[in-house]
This record gives structure tokens, C-alpha cells and sequence, in this order.
């Protein structure tokens, strides 16, 4: 199953758990006893172990090392079939849309690192070296939202995780 996207599905109403892939159900199992309820509030405890996305919970194992993660919902309640092939995930039309979208990125940009460009980021800021004045710079904050500069050579940002885009030039650069 790598190199494609999937949708993996986990509802759980009462003790019956069933769990889908790609929208189609694999299994269920009605005798689930580890009730969130019970199971997760613990006293001292800020919730259940190995819950990790995207990545394996053993720091050994590289299976997942590169798994790209698109959406992660939590519901209060289980959804039904219908509701997630069509009405509220829309799996197999999302899927076809990702698939469709990660195969042509290749080709729609190249990465920074490809360019004469030189993106830094440093405390509060990022540098961009080798501008010349003629290129387009962009900066998205991780939500997706394009970011006001007033220098495209330095620009002041806040702590997190950013993408920079210089005319078809992009990377991702981490603000401490």
C-alpha cells in the first residue's frame, strides 16, 4: 500500500468497533471492552500510549518515515457507511483528488534547494539570499494562510513552521 494514499477508518459505537479501508469495511468486532471512557481518563495520566500519526511508536522502525498525512477527525460519534463514502469524508473522491494532486506536484515546482536561492531561518525571521529583485516571494504560515511581508529578503515571523515560495521555488522552514 505505499506510494498511494489511503483512508483508514476506526468507529466505535458502544462495544462494536469496526474498521474500514479505502471506505469498504475490513472487519468489526463487538466485544470491544477498552471503552474510551474508561480506558483514557486516568488519574495522573494525560491520556492512552502510542498514539502517534504517521509514524510507527518504535523509534527503530522506518516503515513509516516518510508517510504523508492529509486530515485526522475525531467525531463524538460513529459514522455511518454513507456517511463516509459520500456525504461527510467522501473517501473515494478524496482519494482520487490526493492521488491526483501528489502526482503532478513533481512536476508544478522544484525545491529551493535546486535554485541559487539560500532560505535561513533564524530566531523570529527568515532570510532569503540570492534575491535579485525580480522574483516573486511568498511565505504561507502551516495553516495555508499567505503571510503580508514588507522585505522579501527578511522577513518577521512568529515561532512555527512555514513554506516559502520563490517564483516556482519552494521549501519548508522551521522558526524557532
Amino acid at each position: 500500500m505505499k506510494s498511494s494514499w489511503h483512508h483508514y477508518e476506526y468507529t466505535q459505537s458502544g462495544s462494536v468497533g469496526t474498521l474500514y479501508i479505502d471506505g469498504i469495511q475490513m472487519g468489526q468486532l463487538d466485544t470491544i471492552t477498552a471503552l474510551p471512557s474508561v480506558a483514557v481518563a486516568k488519574r495522573a495520566l494525560l491520556g492512552t500510549l502510542y498514539n502517534w500519526i504517521g509514524r510507527s511508536c518504535y523509534a527503530a522502525d522506518v516503515y513509516l518515515r516518510k508517510a504523508l498525512v492529509y486530515d485526522f477527525r475525531l467525531y463524538k460519534t460513529a459514522l455511518t457507511d454513507d456517511q463516509i463514502l459520500t456525504s461527510e469524508l467522501n473517501v473515494g473522491d478524496t482519494i482520487m483528488a490526493l492521488d491526483n494532486a501528489y502526482a503532478e506536484t513533481p512536476n508544478a515546482v522544484s525545491t529551493v534547494k535546486d535554485s541559487r536561492y539560500k532560505v535561513i531561518p533564524l530566531t523570529g525571521e527568515i532570510q532569503i539570499q540570492g534575491l535579485t529583485g525580480n522574483e516573486k516571494v511568498s511565505v504561507y504560515d502551516i495553516a495555508g494562510s499567505q503571510l503580508s511581508m514588507t522585505s522579501s529578503s527578511l522577513i518577521e515571523v512568529k515561532a512555527g513552521v512555514y513554506i516559502v515560495k520563490i517564483n516556482s521555488y519552494i521549501t519548508k522552514v522551521i522558526v524557532k
